[in-house]
């Protein structure tokens, strides 16, 4: 054609030997630019300067000027699509997209273009295209664009105990850019025992489901009477659709689980990986709590005076649990519950007392005790008692006790109190020794082996009892001959329930 066009609305007749006209304006040579229109369509003609009737005339139709659309495959996520709304003659190259990423050159003209960019890229600027009608340039179009295949930064998990071993519910919240939404999961909680393996927990559970944090944080529990694994996953999704890499946090939650080794180093927490080594802190989370399991490693020295238990508590050995307690030393029980698991307990006189002392092992006030596969050693100046029971409950299996004292030794005091001995032992040796001494209540020994080394002693003294004997044997060592020594006393207002297979030796 024998003219130009400059962004779009400057015309310029360029033809030498040409004369034109405008949408029926008058035919002229002048090359003066022009501007037009271009909201509307324009036809220019041309023909021949010499002029005659009969000439052939050209023409070239200029359509209204289109729009460039630009459209997304999602909300600021590629690719975004360029495409001309206007005349079907229209066609566009690529100029430049606005980007660094520029090709060298764009081969042909189109109808739309696509630009896109690799997963974790982010891409936008002013994206220029050159216009042609039928071959003829008439100007350039440009629209802004960004393309946000870039993921968001994992969200940023914020739990209320920051180590993967609570001792208390756990509150978890979350954090992630701004603009960006937050989706979490929580696994169901998992009951462990004392052994799980927090790692491989981790990578073998995942949540079933997530959603939308808000902003209430997500609440993990603690078990009635076990440790709960829990993981929370969390990801983060930005405006533009893209997903960020996952998030975890793992944590068992132990209220109840507790370790005491005699070697670990200062500063334990009582968990797994840094137990107690002294029973000083451990005292303090049993009765600060409403439940506490023990395991134990080594010979612990107790404290001196009154160690008071007042929450419920067990102790498992894991190896060798000696617990050590000094001669003024007294464990007491109130109004809770203590169990012992293959446990050793060992009470010593101390070379300055005298035989007028008397002392304790166990005072149990309302409480229940239960010893199982347990050995209770206790040595005594003079007076001693293993337990002094009231209104309390007794538990023996498989366990052995072991006193003995300077001048007397009672093995089990109770009043108004439940005892049950199962295949254990009972040895009593002083001057005067005797095994149980109950008052009211209900008494059982079963399966036993009873034992006293003495000048005056008894396997049982049984005041207004309720009685179950079965199975068990008497054995008494007396340093003079008794005659009609009975191993079991029992008043009038005793009631023997059960007294059979008993056999004895020594009375």
């Amino acid at each position: 054609v024998p003219f130009t066009l400059e962004h779009w609305t400057t015309f310029t007749f360029t033809g030498e030997k040409f004369i034109y006209a405008i949408d029926d304006g008058l035919w002229s040579a002048d090359k003066t630019p022009l501007t037009l229109d271009r909201s509307v369509s324009h036809t220019v003609c041309w023909q021949s300067i010499a002029y005659e009737p009969g000439n052939p005339v050209q023409s070239f139709v200029l359509p209204p000027k289109p729009e460039l659309t630009v459209r997304a495959a999602k909300e600021g996520k590629g690719p975004v699509i360029f495409s001309i709304d206007g005349d079907a003659r229209y066609r566009m190259e690529i100029v430049s997209s606005g980007n660094s990423a520029d090709a060298a050159s764009s081969d042909g003209l189109f109808t739309q273009a696509a630009f896109d960019t690799f997963d974790g890229d982010e891409i936008g600027g002013d994206a220029v295209f050159a216009l042609f009608c039928d071959g003829v340039y008439q100007g350039d179009l440009r629209a802004s664009y960004v393309i946000d295949n870039k993921p968001p930064l994992a969200p940023v998990i914020i739990p209320s105990e920051k180590a993967d071993y609570a001792r208390r519910p756990v509150l978890v919240d979350f954090a992630a850019e701004e603009g960006s939404l937050i989706y979490y999961g929580v696994s169901q909680a998992l009951a462990v025992d004392e052994n799980a393996d927090l790692d491989a927990l981790a990578s073998s559970v995942t949540p079933e489901r997530f959603q939308l944090y808000k902003t209430e944080p997500a609440a993990l529990a603690s078990g009635d009477d076990t440790a709960f694994f829990y993981k929370v996953s969390a990801f983060a999704v930005d405006k533009a659709g893209n997903t960020s890499a996952a998030a975890s946090y793992a944590v068992i939650i132990d209220e109840h689980n507790y370790y005491l080794s005699a070697d670990a180093p200062d500063g334990g927490d009582g968990s797994k990986k840094r137990p107690f080594n002294s029973f000083a802190p451990l005292l303090s989370v049993i009765n600060g709590g409403r439940y506490a399991r023990v395991f134990v490693r080594g010979t612990v020295p107790l404290p001196e005076g009154e160690t008071a238990f007042t929450s419920n508590c067990s102790f498992t050995s894991l190896e060798n649990a000696r617990f050590v307690l000094p001669a003024s030393g007294v464990l007491v029980v109130r109004s809770a519950s203590l169990a012992a698991e293959n446990c050793t307990f060992e009470k010593a006189a101390s070379s300055g007392d005298s035989k007028k002392a008397a002392g304790s092992f166990f005072k149990l006030e309302n409480a229940a005790v239960s010893f199982t596969g347990c050995e209770l050693v206790g040595v005594f100046a003079g007076n001693g008692t293993a337990f002094t029971a009231s209104s309390s409950v007794i538990d023996f299996v498989n366990s052995g006790l072991t006193l003995q004292g300077g001048v007397y030794v009672c093995g089990i005091s109770a009043v108004d109190a439940k005892f049950s001995g199962k295949d254990s032992r009972f040895s009593a040796v002083a001057p005067t020794a005797v095994n149980f001494s109950v008052q009211g209540g209900l008494f059982e020994l079963r399966s036993s082996e009873c034992k006293v080394v003495a000048h005056l002693g008894r396997v049982a003294e049984l005041s207004r009892t309720n009685a179950r004997l079965t199975g068990n044997r008497y054995t008494g060592e007396f340093d003079t001959a008794k005659s009609k020594v009975s191993p079991v006393w029992s008043d009038s207002a005793t009631l023997l329930l059960e007294d059979s297979g008993n056999t004895q030796a020594g009375f």
